[in-house]
């Protein structure tokens, strides 16, 4: 168990602890299941009590998030599996565990992680409390404590400084939830990636598509979403290679059954030129 309580941490803190919580319950609630869509050995000891309850609670937000996790497992194995020698960075990583579950993640793959402080080191704690210790196969993992979302763009430094190469290609991980395309955020965000990465890096992200007020997918799901992303990449350097909404025909994995496809764009883009924007 973590030395500190939840009433010690700020209220900022504990938002996002318990955000990266939920998440690692839905990974170890699925795991009990015999056609579980993710097996996640560590993720109940990540979660905790009080977020395995409450994931229990939410079937639908549970369904979505299932899907997105296993979208995305998906995805960064088969990237990872065809660049060959590359960094894989989880901005927001959260409680995360690809590094030690998902067998790409090999002694070619350098592997950054980049949160809140707080997280990170609740997460650490718990990691090296397991018995036994997992097992991560990444030629190296490191943890960076940041604050990734503040405008200063200061985990660019932070990443600089841990020994990211910008002349390797790169796979990346944004770990914000219900982005839209009009957040300034987002944008400052692809700017600062794209500035780090090389011609044919790989970037994973999601992003709710009831932008403005224009519910995507009420209009017509993954093709107007397809046209709207790939006017947003391409003013960044990046291509959009692929384009899913949740609970549409290639994201629902079987077990989407609530009519309408989600409001959550999964997204795959890839560094096409090397424009420079600030670093």
């Amino acid at each position: 168990m973590s030395s500190k309580t939840p009433a010690s941490y700020s209220r900022d803190a504990q938002r996002h602890i318990l955000r990266a919580q939920f998440h690692a319950a839905i990974r170890a609630i699925e795991s009990q299941r015999n056609d579980a869509l993710i097996r996640d050995p560590y993720a109940a000891r990540l979660a905790g009590i009080s977020a395995l309850s409450h994931a229990q609670d939410m079937q639908k937000v549970y369904t979505e998030n299932l899907i997105r996790a296993r979208y995305l497992d998906d995805l960064v194995s088969r990237y990872l599996s065809g660049i060959g020698d590359v960094q894989l960075v989880l901005l927001g990583a959260g409680m995360d565990t690809r590094p030690y579950r998902l067998t790409e993640v090999s002694n070619s793959v350098s592997v950054f992680e980049i949160d809140f402080p707080d997280v990170v080191e609740l997460k650490e704690e718990l990691i090296d409390s397991m018995q036994p210790s997992p097992l991560c196969q990444a030629a190296a993992l490191t943890r960076i404590k940041v604050d990734h979302t503040a405008h200063d763009s200061h985990w660019v430094s932070c990443l600089l400084d841990a020994g990211f190469q910008t002349c390797r290609r790169s796979v990346w991980h944004i770990e914000r939830r219900n982005m839209r395309f009009s957040d300034g955020r987002l944008q400052d965000i692809l700017k600062d990636i794209s500035a780090l990465s090389p011609t044919g890096s790989i970037l994973f992200l999601d992003v709710n598509t009831n932008d403005d007020g224009r519910d995507l997918c009420d209009r017509g799901c993954e093709d107007d979403v397809s046209i709207d992303s790939e006017r947003f990449f391409n003013r960044l350097g990046f291509s959009l290679l692929d384009c899913d909404v949740i609970g549409g025909q290639n994201a629902s994995y079987g077990r989407w059954d609530y009519g309408s496809p989600s409001s959550v764009a999964l997204l795959t883009a890839s560094k096409t030129c090397m424009k420079r924007f600030r670093c």
